[in-house]
């Protein structure tokens, strides 16, 4: 027995060189991947939206202060201006414009993060078209690079 421990004999796993290259899915064998390694996902939670809407005040025009006096004697219909009235001070200033808010709430998305960049994947957000106009965008997917 103790001559097998002392004979000399290469073991099977030493016969590979070192200096052979890698397996080509390695990571680390030298082929060059222009998105990079993904390194982990990075999760963007669901972002809350306030949305202002603002509502024009109702137009309120004044009608004239004429009004029909009864028929004279003669039968003719005159007409009889009411004397201007002084406003009350107690009266409210006309109402303005009021504002409603809404709030939405933007989906969450997953961004790769990779050795040379992050990865960012098709997503919605909300965009102001017009003076309270809001619609839903999506914004195509990018990469970033670090």
């Amino acid at each position: 027995m103790f001559a097998l421990l002392a004979c000399p004999v290469a073991a099977a796993a030493q016969t590979v060189s070192p200096t052979t290259p890698v397996h080509p899915s390695l990571p680390w064998s030298g082929i060059t991947t222009p998105q990079g390694q993904l390194i982990r996902y990075i999760y963007v939670p669901p972002q809350p939206v306030v949305l202002e809407y603002v509502i024009p005040a109702p137009s309120e025009t004044p009608t004239p202060a004429v009004e029909q006096a009864p028929p004279g004697p003669e039968g003719e219909t005159k007409t009889a201006e009411k004397p201007p009235e002084a406003a009350p001070s107690n009266e409210s200033p006309p109402p303005g414009p009021q504002i409603v808010r809404q709030e939405v709430t933007v989906p969450g998305y997953y961004v790769r993060e990779t050795t040379v960049g992050f990865h960012y994947p098709d997503r919605w957000s909300i965009e102001q078209a017009a003076p309270n106009v809001y619609r839903w965008q999506q914004i195509p997917g990018q990469f970033v690079p670090k």
